[in-house]
């Protein structure tokens, strides 16, 4: 349709040249003009209705974007929730905290932690690992360096945080998942050990409060870092 469009203005163009050596008297003059006034016209009139209409496709692909991006945070709020897998939780867990705007990378230092979460540009990292079974906890804790309050890291503390996933496992309830307690001699083992953890119930509180009600991540997550240890809640 563009070329058609093109070609036609083209035509006119060049009946406008053979006007001029053609005709004689007032008509050679008004006839050329004429024809660059037409294309003047035209050239003006697909412009502006050429950048509606391209706006239009650019609008619905921005649209389409931002619904995909929405659907894949519902994705992962639901895996996070409910899912019992560790390799999706923690692409879950990624995914979230890219969403909200902080910088995520894998651990490869220390293989037995999942990501690193950077916080700010002083060197402000939290060592993410994602336990999928409470109960496993203390058996994998031998694997993660204890007794360094957790481990120094290149720019600064590299503060542990353990995102526990307390889930049943029972998603044939019709009001959502359900969820147990983290037992008391864990919350001990946390606090002994100077450590700090969340649920995956309050890593969704964090994502609503950051995404939703516009917080900082940097300070909310802030907060957990300078957290004495145990199960830090909202």
């Amino acid at each position: 349709m563009k070329r058609t469009f093109q070609l036609f203005q083209l035509l006119i163009v060049v009946f406008g040249f053979y006007a001029a050596l053609k005709y004689s008297g007032n008509a050679k003059y008004i006839v050329s003009l004429s024809s660059i006034f037409v294309v003047v016209v035209l050239d003006k009139m697909d412009n502006f209705f050429g950048s509606s209409i391209s706006d239009e496709p650019a609008g619905k692909k921005k649209k389409l974007a931002s619904n995909k991006e929405a659907d894949q945070s519902e994705k992962s709020l639901k895996i996070l929730l409910n899912s019992k897998n560790h390799l999706m939780l923690v692409d879950a867990v990624q995914a979230l905290f890219r969403d909200i705007g902080l910088a995520v990378v894998p651990c490869l230092e220390h293989p037995m932690v999942d990501r690193i979460v950077k916080l700010d540009e002083q060197g402000t990292q939290i060592a993410v690992k994602v336990v999928s079974d409470v109960d496993g906890l203390t058996k994998e804790w031998d694997h993660l360096d204890p007794d360094s309050g957790f481990i120094i890291g290149e720019g600064g503390k590299l503060r542990l945080m353990l995102i526990i996933n307390t889930s049943t496992g029972d998603q044939a309830s019709s009001e959502g998942p359900e969820f147990e307690k983290i037992p008391a001699h864990i919350i001990s083992f946390l606090t002994k050990h100077h450590t700090v953890a969340i649920t995956t119930q309050t890593l969704a509180q964090i994502y609503h409060l950051c995404k939703e009600m516009h917080q900082d991540p940097n300070k909310v997550l802030g907060r957990i870092y300078q957290h004495s240890g145990g199960v830090f809640k909202i």
